[in-house]
């Protein structure tokens, strides 16, 4: 007994002696060092991902200045100019740019697409108050980020408020790994995909549920029952959901709200379009109605959510 109580005597000031997620992810630490207890804060607790969007940037899009108390902040805008202003400083952004905001930084940007493509994917952490991130504030003109592009847009496809499967949190954590820690460590292209030979197979159970998303993607406006999404993954309607919560975490009627609120808060950035235009797309019998589900679901009004730049 006397070696067992020194066994555990000296580990226990080992473990008082552990650093806190901030401090591991302090300005003094490499990069790689922060990227590794960043994704661990997520995979150990999928709910400190405070949120994930996308919109696609049709016309001039503009976001007031602002900043956030405790969140971290990853922007992905692709094949867009415009200019950003970064604490006080002025950037000009062109092709792929890459914004990291830690908490108390302002941020704030105006953006013109390049192609029909052009789009904004964003995720926020929480990380508390004192949380700096060793990575530039902007890296822009980057034309070589498939990989972290796609690896992205998969996550924030997947995130719902209710929650998030593994292969989600898989894809946030390569998103994470590629980012870049300055302009030249951007990892060069992967070759183009063939595709000439026809769309991609759907293999497996987890193929034929994303068959099934793909689905549910394209009819934001009138989303298809269970049942019908089901019978596009060759499932039971009882089989589709268990499979789906493991993969996604959720259940599939939370996974299609949470995209049509991705959905909605892309669109009411869109100066150009009137909340009734919003509701009108998708598939909202009023705006009347529209308003009430996305109260219900966010507990601002569309009109707040368009006036207040910190919401994106």
């Amino acid at each position: 007994m006397a070696g067992y109580d020194n066994c555990v005597k000296t580990r226990l000031p080992r473990k008082k002696a552990r650093r806190s997620y901030a401090a591991e992810a302090g300005p003094g630490n490499d990069p790689e060092a922060w990227r590794r207890s960043l994704c661990a804060v997520f995979f150990n607790d999928p709910g400190r991902i405070a949120s994930a969007m996308s919109h696609g940037i049709t016309g001039s899009f503009h976001i007031d200045r602002h900043h956030h108390a405790d969140l971290l902040q990853l922007d992905l805008i692709h094949r867009c100019r415009g200019e950003a202003e970064i604490d006080g400083k002025a950037y000009s952004l062109a092709d792929t740019t890459l914004l990291v905001s830690p908490p108390g930084q302002s941020h704030g940007y105006t953006l013109r697409p390049q192609s029909r493509q052009s789009a904004v994917w964003l995720v926020k952490f929480r990380v508390g108050r004192s949380h700096p991130a060793p990575l530039p504030a902007v890296i822009t003109g980057l034309t070589q980020v498939d990989d972290l592009h796609a690896a992205l847009a998969d996550f924030v496809r997947s995130w719902t408020p209710e929650g998030v499967g593994v292969f989600a949190l898989c894809r946030l954590a390569q998103a994470v790994a590629m980012w870049p820690s300055s302009p030249g460590s951007v990892a060069a292209a992967p070759p183009p995909r063939d595709t000439s030979t026809g769309p991609v197979q759907h293999d497996g159970a987890r193929g034929r549920v994303r068959r099934a998303i793909e689905k549910l993607s394209a009819r934001l406006d009138d989303p298809p029952p269970l049942e019908e999404l089901a019978e596009a993954a060759r499932m039971s309607p009882r089989h589709f959901s268990r499979r789906f919560r493991e993969d996604f975490g959720c259940t599939p009627h939370d996974y299609i709200q949470a995209r049509r609120l991705d959905a909605a808060r892309g669109l009411l950035r869109d100066a150009d379009r009137r909340v009734s235009d919003v509701a009108a797309e998708l598939g909202f019998s009023s705006p009347a109605a529209f308003s009430r589900w996305f109260v219900r679901l966010t507990g601002s009004s569309p009109r707040r959510f368009r006036d207040e730049p910190h919401n994106y």
